[in-house]
């Protein structure tokens, strides 16, 4: 159980009326068959509650676990026109029941047909009912009320679920303690949904339960109790029926195998949009131990081009959160901007001039993918200035403050530079990368690419050519300055005394070759590195143990504590022996950080091809299979900072996504959509059947045997057929209408 003390009694008393009365709103006007949104928030209690709403037409719902004061939103679809009178209650960690406001729901237009059920090839139950009958479905009673009892279903294929619909049996107990697990193994593994597990549920009083799943693709459900309610006999599960609610459509869909096609789908669900995870306010801020899981995103401007990864091809009401974020980070009278909200420091510490390349990065992105020209005319509030004034503004610090125009840029602040006394630069904090750093030189060829987009977009065909004539000097004097030939890889940093430092930074060397700055022969040496297929001696990790924790490379392969005076930045631990910080046992030094496989995944199809990058991925999916990553290992000083996965790791998310910018090879440019794929050996087509762009619904799909590349239109989207060995780029065109051209990468 979980309880948040963040508001003193006094205050939340204070808001009680305020926060109720607004979740009441003016009512909700809608149409049967669609889905309508209610919201909630309550004040009541300092606790974790969730919110359960009474729909009024004999369905009930519940909400996942939070904190009392944030806002929540449920959708509920009416199947018949009429006014009904939806009310909610919040529930308590526990078990206080604090009733909402009533809100008067309009549904106008015909009626429609239920959603039809998925049907289901066998029931599963523990202890099994013998002989089970068809209704209602029952577990075998138990003397102990505390023991554990389920009822199940198994699908003959993968689904991805909206919702289960439990019917409580005629005049049999509703358990208060349960939960809704899935399997994607038919039942052989079962893995948990955070956001469908209750504790103190109120009686149903006959009424069906819905509960969300939000698309996790499985093909077995099941509702687990672990205090059961009193049976026939003694104690055990009841239920009237078991149904799902779902559709054959993934949203990530191939024919490469059902451990894929539940790996790429259940990845992102749980760490990319996060909608079945738990979080406090909101999937932009973390949740502590034990409810901590995935997230969506997160506020920093080192996060900025992150978030637009994920948020670019999705539609959610936290695009509009993230644009806010765009236009609240500080920015100095010369374009120097801050990592967050009035924030010039992370978390106080340092400043992070590799901040400047990914804001660049992150709205380029962002805007080339919705095209939304007022995006860009929008005011900071501060500044005064637009964002395309800010992002204009903090290239030209990068060209001239930082020397970019010279081919290598270059942190002139005396704080960063880059030697054992300076202090972090960027998201690897706890590194002192500084001055000439290859880290930051690799953000900034890509921001120069992205900058070169977006003025190509604008009609400023001159200054695209020069970014791109820059980009590709930055890419000469990256390789001069920072190939160890010895070593066969990328050094971390030049500091400002001409030292360079080393200590075989595994993700400054892929995050490289993801961005294009890397070329191929040089990658396949690094490749060979971290394969273990050389062996680079004296070093902390060599061969096999680079990849000791399987999801991604150890961070770094030589200690930090190795090499005297350290250029660890001890300011948030120390390394050494018996120290928090020692090698191995912090996710910085000879840990890992999940993200990193991302652009492992996009290096090594850069580098060795589509083959070598899914023998990666295939390790990935097996792991995932087993725990759904859900894991935060410890270390015997009791930091959980050994692997970073959950909680404020929201970059776990971009791993899936080397199916759409991998696998299907999309990517928004200047003057369109570029579908560049590398389908698998074996596999005949790969899809993704909802793929937003520039307002429009899109199913993109890859066929292997496809002669000529189709754009048609139908059931709300777009639909594009891409031949597999023919690259092509969507235009759309000054009198609205689509066309697929040939694209030469």
């Amino acid at each position: 159980m979980k309880y948040s003390f963040f508001a003193s009694q006094a205050f939340v008393a204070s808001l009680i009326w305020a926060g109720e009365q607004s979740a009441l709103g003016a009512g909700v006007i809608g149409r049967a068959g669609a889905s309508v949104e209610c919201e909630a928030v309550s004040w009541r209690s300092a606790e974790f509650l969730y919110y359960v709403f009474d729909w009024g037409d004999g369905n009930i719902s519940a909400t996942a676990r939070g904190a009392a004061h944030r806002k929540v939103y449920e959708q509920h679809r009416f199947d018949k026109p009429g006014k009904y009178n939806v009310t909610w209650s919040a529930v308590t960690m526990s078990g206080q029941r604090y009733p909402g406001k009533k809100i008067v729901v309009d549904i106008t237009g015909p009626a429609v047909a239920p959603p039809a059920n998925i049907t289901a090839t066998a029931t599963l139950t523990y202890p099994a009912a013998k002989p089970m009958p068809s209704t209602p479905l029952r577990t075998t009673p138990q003397d102990d009320a505390f023991g554990t009892a389920w009822i199940g279903k198994k699908y003959d294929r993968l689904y991805r679920f909206d919702e289960v619909v439990l019917t409580p049996a005629a005049e049999k107990p509703f358990p208060e303690y349960f939960a809704v697990e899935y399997s994607a193994d038919t039942g052989q593994t079962w893995q948990e949904i955070p956001s469908a597990c209750y504790v103190h549920f109120p009686n149903p009083r006959g009424k069906r339960v819905r509960v969300p799943l939000h698309g996790v693709t499985a093909n077995a459900l099941r509702v687990v109790a672990n205090r059961l309610p009193c049976a026939t006999q003694g104690y055990g599960l009841e239920l009237g029926a078991f149904d799902a609610i779902g559709s054959e459509r993934l949203l990530f869909q191939c024919d490469g195998g059902a451990q894929y096609n539940a790996a790429f789908n259940n990845l992102w669900l749980i760490f990319g949009s996060a909608e079945n995870e738990i979080y406090a306010a909101s999937p932009w801020f973390p949740t502590d131990s034990p409810d901590c899981g995935g997230m969506m995103g997160t506020g920093s401007t080192i996060w900025a081009y992150w978030n637009a990864l994920k948020l670019g091809w999705i539609n959610t009401r936290y695009q509009a959160y993230y644009e806010d974020r765009l236009n609240s980070y500080p920015l100095d009278e010369e374009g120097r901007i801050g990592v967050s909200a009035g924030q010039w420091r992370h978390l106080g510490h340092s400043r992070h001039y590799s901040a400047l390349p990914i804001f660049i990065s992150g709205v380029v992105y962002h805007f080339l993918s919705h095209r939304d020209p007022a995006l860009l005319e929008r005011k900071d509030k501060t500044t005064g200035l637009t964002l395309l004034e800010k992002v204009r503004k903090v290239m030209h610090y990068q060209l001239h403050q930082m020397q970019g125009e010279s081919g290598v840029l270059t942190i002139t602040d005396p704080e960063n530079d880059g030697t054992s006394t300076g202090l972090s630069d960027n998201y690897w904090d706890a590194w002192r990368f500084g001055y000439k750093s290859a880290y930051e030189n690799a953000l900034f060829y890509d921001s120069l690419l992205k900058m070169a987009m977006l003025e190509e977009y604008l009609g400023e065909t001159r200054a695209a050519n020069d970014y791109r004539a820059l980009a590709g000097k930055v890419r000469e004097q990256f390789n001069r300055l920072f190939w160890d030939e010895a070593k066969g890889r990328y050094i971390a940093t030049i500091d400002r005394l001409g030292n360079r430092h080393d200590y075989g930074f595994t993700f400054v060397n892929l995050e490289a070759m993801a961005y294009g700055v890397v070329p191929e022969e040089r990658g396949r040496r690094i490749l060979a590195w971290l394969d273990g297929q050389r062996i680079i001696a004296g070093e902390t990790s060599t061969g096999a143990d680079i990849y000791h924790f399987r999801i991604a490379p150890r961070a770094n392969t030589v200690a930090a504590e190795s090499v005297q005076p350290t250029w660890w930045d001890n300011w948030a631990m120390e390394v050494g022996k018996d120290r928090m910080g020692a090698y191995g046992i912090q996710l910085q030094n000879g840990g890992t950080i999940f993200y990193v496989s991302y652009f492992d995944l996009l290096a090594r199809l850069k580098a060795a091809g589509i083959a070598n990058a899914m023998q990666r991925m295939d390790v990935i999916v097996n792991e995932f299979g087993k725990d759904q990553l859900r894991r935060q290992l410890g270390n015997r000083f009791g930091s959980t900072h050994v692997v970073g996965i959950l909680r404020e790791f929201p970059e776990s998310g971009l791993v899936p996504l080397f199916y759409l910018h991998g696998i299907l090879g999309i990517q928004p440019v200047a003057d369109g959509l570029v579908i560049a794929p590398h389908l698998p050996d074996g596999w005949s087509f790969a899809e993704v059947t909802e793929y937003h762009y520039a307002g429009e619904v899109y199913q993109i799909r890859v066929e292997r045997n496809a002669t000529q590349a189709r754009i048609s239109k139908g059931n709300g989207r777009i639909t594009l057929v891409v031949p597999a060995q023919r690259p092509q780029k969507l235009q759309l065109l000054k009198s609205g209408e689509k066309q697929l051209v040939s694209y030469l990468p």
